[in-house]
């Protein structure tokens, strides 16, 4: 395993490596992206395990019959771009301070919130906006920016940790909610969790761009392993 990995998820911070030569970064991307699907395949052989050996039923992402009908290209739309990238910017844009950024997490934290409701997307779309709105009003006068700075950086591996259990709680919804999935929550989203911990230091060592590049090849290659 990456030895600088390790090393960021015992104290995680920013340290951009403006001079890694794109061998370099590509070495690194390819190391832990490789991580990520070796713990998948892992997880995936453990759960086969338990239900044949113990008869133990394992939670399974289900597929929403609501799509059923939708023509592959706008899945590949969704499922490997537009997911990818939305939610790059609401959990891991963040992690670094700005108004703007700070603007995001709570913009798009109500896009999904009233998206989960299944209200219609123009209430969807008014709320997040309004929300957007007043939160960069009040996250851009002086003295609340400069507070919350502070509080950035004094604070960033909390932070750190709470966007990556929030972005694999989130991922919860992909299962069905009873209550074997909640008993099973902290196994099956794990290769959720591990790979927010991945994508949130790609964004803190290179840069969101590549966190999202990241993230578009991984649900690209579950995509295509889906349609085979």
């Amino acid at each position: 395993m990456n030895s600088n990995f390790i090393k960021f998820l015992r104290v995680p911070r920013h340290f951009y490596s403006a001079t890694d030569t794109l061998w370099a970064k590509m070495k690194t991307i390819g190391t832990l992206f490789l991580l990520k699907i070796l713990l998948i395949i892992t997880m995936i052989t453990i759960g086969f395990f338990l239900e044949n050996q113990f008869n133990i039923y394992v939670p399974k992402r289900i597929r929403n019959p609501e799509t059923a009908d939708v023509p592959i290209f706008i899945k590949f739309l969704k499922s490997v771009l537009a997911a990818p990238i939305f939610e790059e910017l609401l959990f891991r844009l963040p992690l670094k301070f700005s108004a703007i950024n700070f603007t995001m997490l709570f913009s798009l934290s109500a896009f999904l919130v009233f998206y989960f409701l299944k209200f219609d997307i123009s209430i969807v779309l008014s709320c997040s906006l309004v929300v957007g709105a007043i939160s960069y009003f009040i996250i851009s006068r002086n003295v609340i920016k400069s507070l919350t700075s502070n509080y950035y950086e004094k604070n960033i591996n909390y932070i750190f940790y709470f966007l990556s259990l929030y972005f694999a709680f989130v991922h919860i919804r992909v299962f069905d909610l009873d209550i074997n999935t909640y008993v099973w929550a902290p196994f099956i989203l794990f290769p959720y969790f591990f790979s927010a911990l991945i994508y949130g230091y790609i964004r803190m060592r290179y840069g969101v761009i590549e966190s999202i590049l990241m993230h578009i090849l991984h649900n690209l290659l579950l995509f295509s392993l889906i349609r085979i």
